[in-house]
């Protein structure tokens, strides 16, 4: 990220729900303990992983409403995959 704005792929798209994602937080606050975050975000990164291999989905996120609100953007593209995996409507 430089100077606040995301460059690449899905940039507009990305930037909206970062700032959706930061808006949430605020207002919710957290409410678990910081261990329950880490543990659940390491789940949910290897699920995206996976959708992200077996999709012909390029941008995914993970966002962490602990006491700290922190995201990542995982963006793997259909390039980078092999072509057996993904659906056939994407070839």
């Amino acid at each position: 990220m430089e100077g606040g704005q995301f460059q690449g792929e899905q940039a507009e798209l990305t930037e909206h729900i970062i700032g959706v994602f930061y808006s949430v937080a605020n207002e919710l606050g957290f409410g678990f303990v910081e261990s329950v975050y880490r543990r659940s975000t390491k789940t949910f990164e290897q699920q995206l992983l996976h959708y992200l291999r077996s999709s012909c989905m390029e941008v995914s996120f993970v966002l962490a409403f602990g006491q700290y609100a922190k995201f990542r953007r995982v963006i793997m593209t259909n390039d980078r995959k092999l072509p057996n995996r993904l659906p056939s409507s994407s070839l």
